[in-house]
């Protein structure tokens, strides 16, 4: 017989080198939220993890769940994939559990589900539903660790003298391997710099002009945020979180999806576009990358009015009402 767990949160979604960290990042970030608003020490994950995010899970003491079925009863259940069929979730629902959906691209609108959940910038304009909802960047899901990096961050007035240290970090797989050519694209146009690339693969790679450090793992990437001044992403999630923390950062988008996002959050200077990861070769991305540089002012302006530092506890309470 099978031991029934009483679980009163279920993060279900997966983290995989098919899949990206995206999905558990900002569910990690979510039942931190969570456990301190509620005080619930029953927040499992359930889903498909490869051991770099198993590791994650367990760095913050949360546990998993073998099956997202009966053995949870009623639980709320946080279901954060692209792959999600309607049938699975109904039975999910069927069983007596509330559902809240992170639906990034309107693919889970249905009639049963309690609560959906799109924080894209905008999404409030283009996203319509009927369901209970929380739509757009004030319920956006940041790590907690990056409310004292905002406060920290000094505005970079003139660019080109207090540029430093420059954080390359394409996202839990590079699938196009455009990290090799960003770091040869800031080599062109930087002498004397740091850049940092954030890559599991730990390709090796040789610069010219500056120094480069290779991280295969970090477990706080909070800290790296913390010692760089400014950002180079793949179009996900860190472009976000670059901006909430007041850091000038460009995205070149690895899907068609995130290249739309990106474009989205451009036209509001809430980072600079490079374009399509499968497109990209060293010459444009230099070119474009100095472009981004002259309108780091402009960005700066706009993440300080745009952000808002408690929409992840604007999410966690909404998800705890549900």
């Amino acid at each position: 017989m099978r031991t029934v767990v009483v679980s009163s949160y279920i993060f279900y979604c997966n983290a995989t080198k098919e899949t990206g960290l995206g999905h558990l990042s900002r569910c990690l970030n979510l039942a931190r939220e969570i456990a301190l608003i509620s005080g619930y020490q029953s927040i499992r994950f359930f889903g498909n993890y490869d051991a770099f995010a198993y590791s994650k899970i367990k760095y913050y003491a949360f546990d998993f769940l073998p099956i997202a079925g009966p053995e949870a009863k009623c639980s709320t259940i946080i279901c954060d994939d692209y792959s999600f069929l309607k049938n699975d979730l109904l039975e999910l629902h069927l069983q007596g559990h509330k559902l809240c959906i992170i639906d990034d691209f309107q693919q889970y609108d249905f009639d049963f589900v309690d609560l959906i959940i799109n924080f894209r910038f905008n999404a409030e304009l283009f996203y319509q539903t009927q369901r209970q909802h929380c739509l757009g960047i004030n319920f956006f899901s940041f790590s907690p660790d990056l409310k004292a990096i905002r406060e920290e961050k000094t505005p970079i007035q003139d660019p080109k003298k207090v540029i430093n240290t420059i954080l390359v970090f394409i996202g839990g797989s590079d699938t196009f391997n455009v990290g090799v050519k960003v770091i040869a694209a800031l080599d062109l146009i930087f002498t004397d710099k740091t850049f940092i690339l954030l890559d599991k693969t730990e390709p090796r790679i040789n610069v010219k002009n500056n120094d480069l450090q290779v991280i295969g793992f970090t477990e706080n990437i909070a800290q790296l945020f913390r010692s760089v001044d400014i950002i180079v992403n793949g179009g996900g999630l860190t472009k976000y979180e670059a901006g909430f923390c007041l850091i000038p950062n460009c995205a070149i988008s690895q899907t068609s999806e995130q290249h739309l996002d990106t474009l989205e959050l451009s036209k509001h200077n809430l980072t600079y576009d490079l374009g399509l990861a499968e497109q990209a070769n060293v010459e444009h991305l230099a070119s474009e990358l100095q472009k981004f540089l002259k309108i780091i002012p402009e960005q700066l302006s706009s993440f300080a009015k745009v952000y808002n530092t408690n929409s992840t506890r604007n999410l966690a309470l909404e998800i705890i009402k549900a």
